[in-house]
């Protein structure tokens, strides 16, 4: 589920957010006729939708070819929510899906001081990747001026090589997520 949208004047719209972080209503987009929105990582067209849930989200009537988000687990995505929702709630401004100019790295949840300068980004690692993989992906937001922090759900082999913290899901029927482990590399 896409859960931001670009649109021209209003610029950046956030579902999770009750006034899609620009002033605007729900209801102003949703099955509104003429509303030109566009995919932030593709530049296609999308729409606004309710799952059979009632969550709000973002569609392409077209999948484009090379689409990321549309390859993202429902476990990943959660944890993303969950990310966005907890900064929030610390009282941080949080993006979801922001990308460098650069287009070399799009980070799950972008962190903001209170001037709106970047501060940290938060990434949900759930598929397997090599400890030099991910010590790469870490380089380019440091080169960009970006701390980050990666987050799992079990003991991965890039854990302590990279800034990472390890979570807990809650049980069923529960809301509280855990922090199960966390790791610093040495001579950061």
């Amino acid at each position: 589920m896409q859960l931001t949208a670009d649109h021209a004047k209003w610029r950046r719209l956030d579902a999770t957010l009750d006034d899609l972080g620009c002033g605007r209503s729900w209801g102003e987009i949703h099955r509104v006729r003429g509303v030109e929105l566009s995919c932030p990582e593709c530049g296609g067209q999308i729409h606004a939708r309710l799952s059979k849930l009632d969550s709000r989200h973002f569609y392409h009537r077209t999948k484009p070819p090379s689409y990321s988000l549309a390859n993202e687990s429902l476990e990943h995505h959660l944890l993303k929510l969950e990310l966005v929702t907890c900064t929030r709630a610390a009282g941080f401004q949080a993006e979801l899906e922001v990308a460098a100019h650069t287009g070399e790295w799009r980070a799950d949840v972008m962190v903001f001081r209170p001037d709106g300068i970047r501060l940290m980004a938060l990434e949900a690692q759930l598929s397997p990747i090599t400890v030099e993989d991910i010590a790469s992906r870490t380089s380019l937001y440091e080169r960009d001026g970006v701390k980050v922090c990666w987050f799992g759900f079990r003991p991965r082999p890039w854990v302590g090589a990279v800034p990472a913290l390890l979570v807990q899901a809650p049980e069923e029927g529960g809301h509280e997520w855990s922090v199960t482990a966390g790791a610093y590399p040495r001579g950061r």
